[in-house]
């Protein structure tokens, strides 16, 4: 009696267990949302190349020695010697200085000079590596004047030395060429013939077509030949002006040069004045380097690992983009997909520029300098034809949303209860886009599998499943 009392408590307790067990863990109502992963957006800007060559500048001191020199203040000395540091880092320069008169005896003045150079692309003639110096204090300038009365025929002592040195070397062919004189006096070969007082020497006019001959293809076919005049334009210690000579050369040349710099001086500077270290800023603004354009046959996609192929995006556009940052596409039919090669692939056309790496944009016509490209692409969309739930749901009580929209249980044109299914490609192909499946996405777990051309989920999309759980 008490057994049979104590088997009959036992099994109802058993079957009270059991009824919570089921109204606790399989009865409740599940919901399971996700979201295929999102399309995703590739795109990069690059630009193409060029060379900037250091344009030649050959810049010729040619320092006042006479008696007068004296007369000139320390200061004003001093802020003629800086403004070689003046001079733009960006040229291959070559600075000489040289004496404005010749020594008494010297039967050799041209090769009176020192030679400052920041490039050894155009090697030094031999005879002028033994004139090389390396601070602006020791290119000749302000040497002992000398004592003593000796003519100033700067124009010609200028011309001369140009004229010796167009053909050693010195002086290079194709560059720009500015003469830097210095004078607190006025060249007296040209002045007193102006003024008509001694019809022996030279004329203006003749020492003008001596510089334009200088500048001509058969002679230092110079960018520029150009004469910055540091002269007195007022009556200073006992300074003389040049109107008539050095100014005046200064001015014409400056005008004939071309030059862009739009310098309000005309090439010609107060050597009354201590100001004189703006000297080069407008000429380092007209010397302009010289500009290489590169053209490029191929663009690396930098987005595209080796492993990717052309398959592994969706529609890959190519963009011109002009000076304003507005990009323009480039017609498909004007480039093609160039598969990733075995090595490096040079990019340039005419020159070398090589990257691995990368599959590449291949032009029919090449991109040139100052061209940039934009190519844009998203990731491909992909489809899925399986939904997976981690937990095994009631059939009947399944209810199947994409993007909101309801879908009917149907096993042609809607989803059916697949059941359990281990490592089930859960992509499919689209009819619009063969090989779409690829690669394969492997899941396990219990499947609602849509049927039916236009039932299924993408990328992006929205997935909604209500359900209640079958009973543990």
């Amino acid at each position: 009696m008490k057994i049979k009392w104590s088997t009959t408590f036992a099994l109802s307790l058993l079957m009270t267990l059991v009824s919570c067990g089921k109204e606790q863990f399989g009865t409740t109502p599940q919901s399971t949302t996700s979201q295929a992963d999102p399309l995703k957006v590739y795109e990069h800007n690059s630009c193409t190349n060029r060379t900037l060559i250091s344009p030649k500048v050959d810049i010729i001191y040619v320092v006042d020695n006479s008696g007068s020199a004296f007369k000139l203040k320390d200061a004003v000395k001093q802020s003629i010697i800086n403004t070689v540091n003046t001079i733009s880092k960006n040229f291959d320069y070559r600075v000489i200085g040289t004496t404005l008169i010749n020594t008494p005896g010297d039967t050799t003045p041209n090769d009176d000079y020192r030679v400052m150079a920041n490039s050894n692309v155009d090697p030094l003639p031999s005879e002028a590596l033994t004139r090389r110096y390396y601070n602006p204090e020791d290119l000749v300038f302000f040497t002992d004047p000398l004592t003593g009365y000796s003519p100033e025929r700067g124009l010609g002592r200028t011309l001369d030395f140009m004229e010796y040195h167009k053909n050693t070397g010195l002086l290079r062919k194709g560059a720009y060429h500015l003469v830097v004189l210095v004078s607190n006096g006025r060249d007296d070969e040209v002045e007193y013939i102006q003024n008509g007082t001694n019809h022996n020497y030279p004329s203006y006019s003749d020492r003008y077509q001596r510089f334009i001959n200088l500048k001509k293809p058969d002679a230092l076919n110079s960018q520029q030949l150009r004469l910055m005049a540091v002269t007195a334009k007022s009556n200073c210690d006992g300074s003389k002006t040049s109107n008539l000579s050095y100014i005046r050369m200064a001015r014409e040349l400056y005008v004939d040069s071309n030059a862009n710099d739009n310098n309000a001086t005309n090439d010609s500077y107060d050597i009354c004045s201590n100001g004189l270290n703006n000297l080069f800023i407008a000429v380092n603004s007209s010397i302009k380097e010289t500009v290489i354009p590169h053209q490029y046959k191929y663009w690396p996609i930098q987005f595209a690992t080796q492993a990717d192929s052309e398959t592994s995006f969706g529609k890959v556009d190519v963009y011109k983009v002009n000076e304003h940052g507005v990009p323009a596409i480039i017609d498909p039919s004007n480039w093609s997909w160039y598969p990733v090669p075995a090595g490096s692939l040079n990019i340039r056309e005419g020159g070398t520029e090589v990257v691995p790496g990368y599959h590449f944009v291949k032009f029919n016509t090449p991109i040139s300098y100052p061209g940039c490209i934009q190519i844009r692409s998203v990731s491909r969309t992909e489809y899925f034809g399986y939904i997976v739930l981690q937990r095994e749901p009631k059939p009947e009580t399944l209810h199947v949303t994409i993007n909101g929209n309801t879908v009917p249980q149907s096993s042609t044109n809607g989803w059916s209860y697949a059941g359990h299914i281990t490592k089930e490609n859960i992509k499919v192909p689209h009819p619009s886009s063969p090989g779409s499946e690829e690669p394969k996405i492997p899941r396990s777990g219990f499947m609602i599998q849509l049927n039916g051309t236009n039932n299924y989920y993408k990328s992006g999309d929205n997935v909604q499943v209500n359900y209640i759980p079958a009973p543990i």
